[in-house]
């Protein structure tokens, strides 16, 4: 699968039959259905609030993970800080009104 890497409004066009058209297409990368599938995950688990299902999917980026990690220490930091990421950007981006 192929994507454009710098998705932003100066790089995006409305076509006249109302489709979005994208253009500069100088950052644009490839990645495979395992990356991809990973990704999916990741959202998903980030949209249910599920935490370790999130670093489940996130492992699955960085497997084989060398052998001197501290695996419950890196899964209790990165659910720690990803939490709190979560929190932070959804209280602050969609506040009720």
């Amino acid at each position: 699968m192929i994507f454009h890497a710098d998705p932003h409004a100066g790089n995006l066009i409305i076509m006249e039959d109302d489709r979005i058209g994208y253009v500069d297409f100088g950052i644009t990368g490839q990645i495979d259905a395992e990356f991809r599938s990973a990704q999916v995950g990741m959202l998903q688990a980030m949209g249910e609030e599920n935490y370790d299902q999130y670093f489940r999917c996130l492992l699955k980026l960085f497997y084989p993970l060398p052998e001197f990690i501290d695996y419950r220490a890196l899964k209790a930091e990165v659910i720690d800080e990803t939490r709190k990421w979560a929190n932070s950007f959804f209280k602050s981006t969609f506040t009720p009104g």
